[in-house]
């Protein structure tokens, strides 16, 4: 695995968190200029809400072990992003997305990771006869 290593902080970086940080620096150029400013509210205080609602369950369970679901909020078709249930509090795009079909890919079959983690052990050996100077 490649590693980045930063000069001023000697904190090493992956390609995946490098990635990830691409990522959050375009979902702030979203943030700053691609929304106005009544969507802005509407998600400052959606996740407001949801962060009091998700302390609330968090402290019920912490004292009962169980918890009770979510009268405002749910999984969008049960795999997508947290939404309003009502559907008057939704916003207009998560009213256009809520219609949408959603595909639930069936899991890999076995015998396709089997066959991959074959593979990946044999790299690795190969890798590290390479390194030795064997290969």
């Amino acid at each position: 695995m490649t590693w980045f290593l930063t000069g001023d902080y000697n904190y090493c970086y992956t390609p995946f968190a490098m990635a990830f940080i691409i990522v959050i620096r375009e979902i702030s150029k979203i943030w700053k200029f691609g929304m106005t400013e009544p969507d802005r509210d509407y998600y400052m205080k959606f996740c407001k809400e949801a962060r009091e609602e998700y302390e609330y369950q968090y402290k019920e369970f912490r004292a009962t072990g169980q918890y009770t679901p979510s009268v405002k909020f749910e999984k969008m078709q049960d795999v997508g992003p947290w939404v309003r249930m009502e559907w008057a509090e939704k916003n207009a795009l998560e009213r256009e997305i809520s219609k949408y079909d959603s595909v639930v890919f069936p899991a890999r079959p076995p015998e396709f990771d089997e066959e991959y983690y074959k593979k990946e052990e044999e790299r690795k050996k190969r890798r590290k006869l390479k390194d030795k100077g064997l290969l």
